[in-house]
């Protein structure tokens, strides 16, 4: 065989292929999903964001008997002792300070969080200790640390807090 009887690079690849490929069966059109499923983090701190500290505690808690008491802040011995490093944070000039009862205010200013951040922290965690407890089920610390978007020692020591002050419970 010699170079001048042999066909050329195109020739050879058109004599191998077929002309075109088989025709795909047709298939029902289906739009891609648009819709967003998110994450069970992403549900828990979607609860957190969306905290609407306009409303008063009566509107929010349904049954009185689950609205957070302050009174145990006014007896002479201090109900809820809480310590952090670092110096407290001065919280006295900011937005949501006239809605913090002075022990609450006490305890945010300890753990360096906004009243804005404690009243969200409180609402949320109050609300889901209520979920849980209709659910018959125990409001871990662990459950606590997935619904705040603030640190999980800072969320940890309000569990703390929160649930020695009875919050988690609804009041007789």
């Amino acid at each position: 065989m010699d170079i001048y009887t042999l066909p050329k690079k195109k020739e050879r690849v058109a004599e191998t292929l077929p002309a075109s490929p088989p025709p795909l069966p047709l298939l029902p059109f289906s739009p891609p999903s648009l819709s967003f499923v998110p994450s069970q983090k992403a549900k828990l701190e979607i609860a957190y964001d969306h905290v609407d500290l306009s409303l008063d505690d009566t509107v929010v808690y349904d049954d009185p008997a689950w609205i957070p008491s302050t009174d145990l802040f006014d007896k002479k011995k201090p109900a809820v002792r809480v310590t952090w490093k670092g110096s407290p944070l001065v919280i006295r000039h900011m937005p949501f300070y006239d809605r913090l009862h002075p022990g609450e205010a006490s305890i945010a200013s300890t753990l360096r969080l906004t009243p804005e951040q404690f009243l969200k922290c409180k609402r949320t965690l109050v609300l889901s200790a209520k979920d849980y407890h209709a659910r018959n089920m125990a409001f871990r610390k662990s459950d606590a640390q997935k619904l705040c978007r603030i640190d999980v020692n800072k969320t940890s020591t309000l569990w703390c807090a929160f649930n020695k002050l009875g919050w988690f419970h609804p009041c007789p």
